[in-house]
């Protein structure tokens, strides 16, 4: 027995798409050189035994250190169509990445959006200041949070949505700033660092090493001091790479990133895998 699962994309599919789909051993050793039979494919609530898909073929590993789960590449072929309407109301709702998703980003998609529709971007063409006036006190885009921005589309695109939503996820987001974030995998020993990424001058000492950024203060007790055109706050790119250069281990310098996180003195986002 086995248990078999396809993820449908956000945009949907149609009846004869064909997706991967996961198999799960439940009472197998391994699944090397199996076959799936036809499997029918239902939706996720238990109510409902609507047949969306129906899945076959031959499983292949993933990973043959894990002979327990495997894939059936495009073995699953759709017989409904499923499909996820991005219109609700006469509105579109934008989703940032969270990579890039805040507050401020928000807002600068918000106010883009409305000050091309005031430009006459979304809306009649015309230049009567009465139309001017009118786009000028309504606002077509609004800022849910640092995730959502709800969009209103103009009558003149009610029939035309996906133009409308093209013009506007082509609009140049120029001031757009990276979130500042430090990304670690500790099983690959991966350590990728924002080059705007600081942390406040604090003094660690780990094993037969210890170092405090002095900024501008003379070197005392032993610390190496930073040159004077260094700023206040130094990069952490500059301590990464410093302790490179002492051939300081990975898994030792991601230890010196989580601990001046967990003091506080890291000014920026730090996500562990």
């Amino acid at each position: 027995m086995v248990w078999v699962v396809a993820k449908i994309p956000p945009t949907g599919l149609v009846q004869g798409d064909k997706v991967s789909c996961t198999v799960s051993a439940i009472n197998a050793k391994s699944l090397e050189g199996g076959y799936l039979v036809l499997t029918h494919m239902l939706g996720p609530r238990a109510d409902q035994t609507t047949t969306y898909a129906l899945a076959s073929g031959p499983v292949t590993l993933d990973d043959p250190k894990v002979p327990t789960s495997g894939r059936v590449v495009n073995g699953c072929k759709m017989e409904q169509t499923v499909q996820n309407p991005f219109v609700q109301d006469n509105k579109v709702t934008l989703v940032l990445t969270p990579n890039h998703s805040s507050f401020a980003t928000s807002q600068l998609i918000a106010d883009k959006i409305n000050r091309y529709d005031e430009q006459g971007g979304t809306g009649n063409p015309t230049n009567s200041s009465a139309t001017r006036s009118t786009r000028s006190t309504q606002k077509i885009a609004t800022a849910i949070d640092q995730t959502h921005v709800v969009v209103q589309i103009p009558d003149i695109y009610v029939n035309e949505p996906v133009e409308f939503v093209s013009m506007i996820l082509n609009l140049p987001l120029i001031n757009l700033a990276n979130q500042k974030r430090v990304y670690i995998n500790e099983r690959e020993g991966v350590v990728v660092i924002g080059e705007d990424v600081t942390f406040a001058p604090v003094a660690v000492s780990f094993g037969n090493l210890t170092f405090a950024p002095r900024g501008n203060a003379p070197p005392a007790g032993g610390f190496v001091g930073l040159p004077k055109e260094t700023p206040e706050n130094p990069k952490l790119k500059s301590l990464v790479d410093g302790l490179n250069v002492l051939n300081v281990p990975t898994a030792d310098i991601i230890t010196i990133i989580k601990g001046i996180y967990k003091q506080g003195n890291l000014y920026g986002e730090l996500v562990i895998e």
